[in-house]
């Protein structure tokens, strides 16, 4: 009885997001009179039978309407991915969404069909079909692509990539269209203006039927914590024909090169700036600001739908940052601090080191005082006499330098 209500007032198409596979009379043959309508679109479940499935279709329903309702889910239990397509050997397997999706398509009058130079090697998936198209990397809907998801792509590593995956844009945290009930629709407090050639999606959103999953959103929300399974499929929907209209609602990501560039952009930055920090202060002030930084682009490149990593950067620059506050501290404990000489313990090592190689020659060491040094500090100050050893230590190293590449060998 919904059905036939909401054929009364033509919509464009009507996706049942309910299981009716099993024959419960009386009322079947109406059912199955519905269900002939060429813009309804019903669900199967595929679950781990492909070839027949877990949960059959309808068998009175063409293969060209029916979609699985398969969802991806991550590791940690979040729904982020929507299962597009699947090329099986038997028969090409669509989803509920993107079957909804290529019907409404086909019901405008100004068609988005599909460049054939965009795609010179693919073939039409759906037959008779003009605004879907598949070739081995690719899916193109209306005039434009949706690259599959790769097993590294954005955060993910080693994710089970198969099909033609895609990552979820939600419309907004909450519900992505109008809720309506069912005794609203057939009690007739639905005005037909908002039914008329919109898509109509039929499904429970009651918790009871377990049919509610965790989103990116759900740790922020006050009330509502999980979304069901009717509304996530009105998010791939929505996400769907945005991109076939306009092309900015699929996600980027970086290639494999430039993700490793980027990430050796971050930990080569933050190790200069670490090495060139001179305080404890100045230290934990570049902590935060690249912190903070790193956090801002990544976010403000999300709200453009291009995924940077973060977490592996943020890690790199504090390993990175780490490694170089060591061996700072080591460089500085036998450096000295002014001049970038070698200090006390370093010089008596290398006499040590000489004594014990220079057994036939005998081992020299020149001693050099400046004179009158106090009289500079006292009455130009101290930064004029860390001038003046600074513009020592370079003499002395550009003389030595051209010293030892004149001398003999065994003076070296």
């Amino acid at each position: 009885t919904l059905l036939a209500t909401l054929q009364t007032n033509n919509p464009a198409v009507v996706g049942l997001d309910i299981y009716r596979q099993p024959i419960h009379p009386p009322g079947r043959t109406f059912l199955e009179t519905q269900l002939a309508e060429e813009n309804v679109v019903v669900i199967m479940n595929v679950g781990n039978n492909p070839e027949t499935g877990e949960v059959p279709p309808p068998t009175t329903v063409p293969w060209e309407r029916v979609g699985f309702n398969d969802l991806s889910i991550d590791p940690d239990g979040t729904l982020r991915r929507a299962l597009l397509f699947v090329n099986a050997k038997s028969k090409p397997y669509y989803s509920f969404s993107l079957r909804v999706a290529i019907a409404y398509l086909e019901t405008l009058p100004e068609t988005l069909p599909i460049n054939p130079a965009l795609a010179p090697n693919a073939t039409t998936a759906n037959k008779g079909s003009g605004v879907f198209q598949v070739d081995g990397h690719t899916l193109r809907i209306g005039r434009h692509a949706i690259p599959r998801l790769q097993n590294y792509s954005g955060g993910y590593q080693s994710i089970d990539n198969r099909g033609y995956q895609t990552l979820m844009r939600f419309r907004n945290r909450h519900d992505p269209a109008e809720l309506v009930s069912v005794s609203q629709v057939l009690s007739g407090q639905v005005s037909a203006d908002r039914i008329r050639d919109k898509v109509v999606l039929i499904g429970s959103v009651a918790p009871s039927l377990k049919d509610e999953f965790y989103t990116p959103y759900s740790a922020a929300q006050k009330n509502q914590f999980t979304l069901s399974g009717v509304l996530a499929h009105a998010h791939i929907v929505s996400q769907l024909l945005d991109q076939a209209e306009h092309g900015y609602a699929i996600y980027r990501f970086l290639p494999q090169w430039a993700e490793v560039a980027w990430l050796l952009g971050w930990v080569t930055a933050a190790s200069w700036l670490v090495w060139k920090t001179k305080s404890l202060e100045s230290l934990i002030l570049l902590t935060v600001v690249s912190v903070l930084s790193l956090g801002a682009i990544a976010s403000l490149s999300l709200a453009f739908l291009i995924w940077l990593p973060s977490f592996e950067p943020l890690l790199g620059m504090f390993l990175a940052g780490g490694l170089v506050v060591g061996q700072k501290a080591i460089y500085q404990s036998t450096h000295d601090v002014l001049t970038d000489l070698p200090s006390r313990e370093i010089f008596l090592i290398s006499i040590q080191q000489a004594l014990k190689t220079s057994s036939q020659h005998p081992v020299i060491v020149a001693f050099l005082d400046v004179d009158r040094f106090q009289i500079i500090n006292k009455s130009l100050g101290h930064s004029a006499g860390d001038r003046v050893l600074l513009h020592l230590a370079e003499r002395l190293q550009k003389k030595i330098g051209r010293a030892r590449s004149n001398c003999p060998s065994r003076w070296r």
